[in-house]
């Protein structure tokens, strides 16, 4: 008998068969997310399902995304099946965030657009694939989300990695920083527009986790040391560099704590030279102070970048002080910080808290578990008992809007600086 799992992301999608018998994953595939075409991030798809087509037929768009990740399913799932000798899958589980699961139903994403931002579907049940046209599948369930903006994939991530009896704050950090906090019988979430800074988009000189992308900073003495992946010759900054960069500079006290870079009299004298100034027109529109920091040849973080990672990592950590408060304990009190999805994993810990990524104690704490989200969905196709786990902690889990919460935007400006 022959299972499948799959793990929808914004960006990347995963697919696995599993051998029912062993429990072993038979075959993997992975790539980008087509819909990439309608946008990068969750918001633009959300446009581009609610634009209707030329014809002002509804959806044209919602459609056609649909269509795009249905035949990728398709052909990974047929070209998995073919390798291993085997015909059909009886169960598929599927963990993607809230928009992903709406467009993969061709269910229309348009009310997450704007508030109340309730969706239409919160899944957690059994679909029949043939009514979106999944080949070779007899059943298909989707993980259950809680609410626009936290969705299946991480109740699938923390099905998988929170065990009841330890208070757990779950991360995951991408464009959107989801995150949960609890144990046992009751959870809290919330959602934080983290924005793309910390994956290198939107920074002057930043760029993926590729080759040519200096991926590690450190201070060694009076000097800033970096690592490329590659070991080829530095372009840019991932997002691993740029925190690691972040926390260099605030270690050297080339930025002060509004996280402004130094100058003249009250920059070190050790690491003067790595600070210069362009011509305003250089970087591409800073409206701030033309000092830029050299972090290795040709590379370099200008104010416009610290900024606008001051304001990603703000809104993660405005976020988990909101956790704890409305959680009713303090960071002392937790067991384990958990870091899932693909940056939880590059991500080093120490700069992280060393910025207020993170509170600093809870640094001995920190874990990353991989594509948590993932895992779970093969856990479900594999388990009835972990597929009603999924379904107890998602109704266990209650969330909270940010963008409503009393005091929000003090917190989140309090956070930004270091």
């Amino acid at each position: 008998d022959t299972l499948a799992a799959c793990d929808i992301g914004t960006t990347t999608v995963v697919c696995y068969l599993i051998d029912k018998e062993t429990g072993q994953i038979i075959s993997t595939r992975s790539g980008a997310n087509p819909q990439r075409s309608f946008g990068a991030d969750v918001l633009s798809r959300i446009d581009a399902a609610a634009r209707a087509d030329d014809n002002d037929k509804a959806n044209g768009g919602l459609q056609m995304m649909q269509t795009q990740i249905v035949s990728l399913l398709n052909g990974w799932i047929s070209e998995m099946l073919t390798e291993c000798g085997r015909t059909k899958v009886s169960r598929f589980s599927v963990a993607g965030n809230t928009v992903m699961c709406h467009l993969l139903m061709g269910i229309s994403p348009e009310k997450l657009g704007k508030a109340p931002f309730m969706p239409d579907e919160y899944f957690g049940r059994e679909f029949n694939p043939l009514d979106i046209g999944l080949e070779n599948c007899q059943t298909m369930i989707i993980f259950p989300a809680v609410s626009g903006f936290v969705g299946g994939d991480i109740t699938a991530g923390m099905m998988e990695t929170v065990n009841c009896n330890e208070l757990t704050l779950y991360l995951d950090i991408g464009t959107n920083g989801e995150m949960a906090l609890g144990k046992g019988d009751r959870y809290v979430c919330c959602a934080t527009a983290a924005g793309p800074a910390f994956e290198g988009a939107q920074i002057e000189l930043g760029m993926p986790a590729s080759k040519g992308a200096v991926d590690k900073v450190w201070l060694e003495g009076r000097r800033i040391k970096y690592s490329v992946i590659g070991n080829d010759r530095p372009v840019g900054l991932c997002g691993s560099g740029l925190i690691d960069a972040l926390a260099v500079l605030l270690k050297a006290g080339i930025i002060d704590e509004n996280g402004t870079i130094l100058s003249g009299q009250e920059l070190p004298i050790l690491f003067r030279s790595y600070v210069f100034e362009v011509e305003a027109e250089e970087t591409a529109q800073s409206t701030e102070s033309s000092l830029v920091v050299h972090i290795a040849p040709g590379v370099y973080i200008t104010q416009d970048d610290i900024r606008k990672l001051q304001l990603a990592k703000g809104a993660i950590a405005a976020g988990i002080e909101v956790l704890f408060k409305e959680y009713g304990c303090k960071p002392c009190d937790l067991d384990i910080l958990t870091f899932a999805g693909g940056f939880g994993n590059y991500i080093d810990k120490a700069s992280a808290a060393a910025i207020g990524l993170f509170p600093q104690e809870l640094l001995d704490k920190a874990k990353e578990v991989g594509n948590a989200a993932g895992n779970g969905a093969v856990s479900a196709a594999l388990s009835q008992e972990a597929w009603k786990r999924a379904l107890d902690i998602s109704g266990n889990m209650r969330y909270i809007e940010l963008a409503s919460y009393p005091h929000f935007n003090e917190m989140y400006v309090e956070h930004m600086n270091f």
